[in-house]
């Protein structure tokens, strides 16, 4: 049933800002220009007023509009404008679950260290794998920077410019969820090992162990994060108060 209502309110959701990027782009906006009134495009879209404001505080979240104290809505300039990340936002308003997130980042990152293995310098792999090396597990910023540092290198290393963008995305992601893979020490114990069988597979450019050793890399952090995210669930639900008979 809940499953129901998040699929039901994120179609409105999307049928609203497209009906809001349609108006935008058939009026010729441009930076300053303001938009119609909540009631307005309410109107004008046979919709309520609250699927529009919904809608128009995505639009302000991504700074594709401004909306002014008792001044109305306004398109942002150039400078203000974020590219549009639904994922981002949709992890904000709790409708991309983490099981989906991850089955993406294997996909993607799967194929990202296919062609790195095929691509990376031997130079680079040992500057990666001391990077990775002298991180300690006992500290969890430095361990995630390494950990940055080698997803980047990938990334980098593939020579595709269009996987590099969708990576960019993906590197946002645990920016936006909690990311427990580096909060506990056993966490970070199990993605150092990862870690090594990542370097060990590129190092002797062997494509297929590369694919292997991320793709086991990348369930374990989406199981890390489940568990987190579960963990964090079951202790606040034990803390909320019971109903009173």
């Amino acid at each position: 049933m809940q499953d129901n209502q998040q699929t039901g309110r994120s179609s409105s959701l999307d049928k609203t800002l497209n009906m809001i990027f349609e108006y935008i782009k058939k009026n010729n906006l441009k930076y300053g220009d303001r938009l119609p009134s909540e009631r307005d495009f309410a109107e004008m879209f046979h919709i309520g007023r609250q699927a529009v404001r919904e809608a128009t505080h995505v639009l302000q979240y991504l700074n594709v509009i401004e909306i002014k104290k008792q001044g109305g809505m306004f398109i942002c300039g150039e400078e203000k404008f974020n590219s549009l990340d639904y994922f981002n936002i949709y992890i904000q308003i709790g409708q991309l679950p983490l099981t989906d997130i991850y089955e993406a980042r294997r996909i993607l990152e799967v194929e990202c260290i296919s062609l790195a293995a095929q691509n990376m310098s031997d130079d680079k792999i040992n500057e990666i794998s001391d990077i990775v090396q002298r991180a300690s597990v006992d500290d969890p910023k430095e361990f995630a920077e390494a950990d940055r540092i080698l997803h980047q290198a990938i990334c980098e290393a593939t020579n595709n410019k269009a996987l590099q963008i969708l990576m960019r995305t993906v590197h946002s992601w645990s920016g936006v969820s909690r990311n427990y893979s580096t909060t506990f020490r056993e966490a970070r114990e199990l993605s150092h090992m990862d870690h090594n069988n990542i370097i060990n597979a590129l190092k002797k450019h062997d494509v297929e162990a590369a694919k292997k050793s991320m793709d086991v890399h990348i369930q374990h952090l989406a199981k890390i994060n489940y568990i987190g995210e579960k963990l964090v669930k079951d202790v606040l639900g034990e803390m909320w108060p019971a109903d009173e008979a």
